[in-house]
């Protein structure tokens, strides 16, 4: 049974919210869905999701009416993003779930993209044999990143 991701945009005060806007997303694919949206200091929306898409891209950019502008992508063999946070210039930091390689084990994501989605650097972190997946992460005040998520790792590593 395919699955494809919807977002709707909804406004309220005092009464029950309504729907301002509502689109689908790959609506042709086995599953969508997304994870995380914020909208941006320009009123534009960045968002992640997960999708049987190819190329999986790291996060996408929307505008305030819910049209895609462009994706934001690494240089890797596959992605994910978990969560999208704009830094102060409109740079965006994204962590999730990123593969250097097809023989290579997934690992935790940390990219960096300017405003209009290229990429700056990227990050994968992974222990051999294991699956790591960034899910939340926040910025120091040294410009270091603090990152959260779940580690599985396989039969006989330390937990």
């Amino acid at each position: 049974m395919a699955s494809a991701a919807i977002m709707a945009s909804v406004s309220f005060a005092m009464d029950p919210p309504g729907v301002m806007w509502e689109r689908v997303y790959f609506p042709e694919e086995e599953y969508t869905s997304f994870k995380y949206i914020e909208e941006i200091d320009n009123g534009n929306l960045v968002a992640t999701m997960s999708a049987s898409i190819s190329p999986a891209n790291a996060f996408y950019c929307l505008s305030s009416d819910g049209d895609f502008l462009w994706a934001a992508r690494s240089d890797l063999n596959h992605q994910g993003g978990s969560v999208v946070h704009e830094l102060p210039g409109g740079e965006f930091i994204v962590t999730g779930i990123g593969r250097v390689s097809p023989s290579s084990g997934i690992g935790l994501l940390l990219s960096k993209f300017d405003s209009s989605g290229q990429e700056i650097w990227t990050r994968v972190y992974n222990k051999a044999g294991g699956f790591e997946n960034g899910t939340d992460l926040t910025q120091l005040p040294d410009g270091g990143y603090a990152i959260c998520g779940d580690i599985n790792p396989t039969e006989g590593m330390d937990q």
